[in-house]
């Protein structure tokens, strides 16, 4: 009798409605739906499990429609060989009700027919989220107390209807002894010009000494980090931002680190001292 193979990207309906849902799957969609599109390496790191045997329940939860797994990405490994998920419309079904369930419901069916290249920049962005979140895990002198993504931001900086100038690509406060750091950050896959970039950079300098962000974020100080794919792209992105600050003369405000300096094996790579500035060539620590 021949072996039956499922297909990656097919949905098998032979054993549908078998799966029963336990609180380690519902976590998962949860976690799943905030990211918008995880790959299992970083499903696996987040809930420190065997990979083998989490990508089966992966794969269950894919077959039975409370995960997606978008067909674009089959062209191209992005950032590991593992599947790349999103929440499925059974997993709105079972975590969602009212609007926000058929908003998510929305969002699910977008996310189906989403481009490759916005499918590797938001795995770029979950990816340096979860190392994020993993370093301060178990960290006495910090701790990740919020994390804002696109869609909420949006939403922040855009209060009564007004139109923001930039949406950035995440938001997140880490909380220490010595008081609360704000960071936006920028996942750059080299996609904008360099024209594109500084006139962000140039929007943060302008936030930052108008102290926009005190009353749609509640904050008055911040940094940006920008993540990018290697480190000559990285270069040409710290020297373009010397022009922010109007004497430019490069500033402490921004932040770069090479996305290879980072593991999520060893998601304390976070926090080492591989961050440049426009300022000068000194790596600095994330946490002061």
């Amino acid at each position: 009798m021949p072996k039956h193979t499922l297909k990656k990207f097919v949905r098998d309906e032979s054993t549908s409605g078998r799966l029963q849902i336990q609180p380690l799957d519902l976590s998962m969609l949860r976690d799943i739906a905030e990211y918008r599109l995880m790959n299992s390496e970083q499903l696996g790191a987040l809930y420190h499990r065997g990979l083998r045997n989490f990508q089966r329940r992966l794969a269950d939860l894919f077959h039975e429609g409370y995960l997606e797994r978008p067909s674009q990405q089959k062209t191209n490994r992005l950032l590991s060989g593992s599947f790349v998920y999103g929440l499925g419309e059974r997993g709105v079904e079972v975590l969602y009700t009212g609007a926000a369930k058929r908003e998510m419901m929305q969002q699910v069916r977008i996310d189906e027919r989403t481009a490759l290249p916005h499918i590797a920049h938001t795995l770029m962005i979950s990816q340096f989220r979860a190392l994020v979140t993993l370093a301060f895990e178990n960290q006495k002198h910090g701790k990740l107390a919020r994390w804002e993504d696109t869609r909420s931001l949006k939403v922040l900086l855009s209060p009564r209807g007004w139109k923001t100038d930039l949406v950035p690509d995440g938001f997140f406060t880490i909380e220490t002894p010595k008081g609360r750091l704000n960071f936006f950050l920028e996942a750059d896959r080299a996609s904008e010009l360099k024209a594109t970039f500084l006139e962000k950079m140039k929007i943060y300098w302008r936030w930052f000494h108008a102290g926009s962000c005190e009353e749609k974020l509640g904050i008055k100080k911040f940094q940006v980090l920008t993540v990018a794919d290697d480190a000559r792209r990285l270069e040409i992105l710290r020297q373009v931002t010397k022009e922010a600050d109007p004497k430019h003369e490069g500033s402490l405000l921004f932040m770069f680190a090479d996305m290879a300096s980072f593991s999520l094996a060893k998601p304390e790579s976070a926090l080492n001292p591989v961050w440049l500035t426009p300022k000068d060539d000194a790596k600095r620590v994330l946490l002061p």
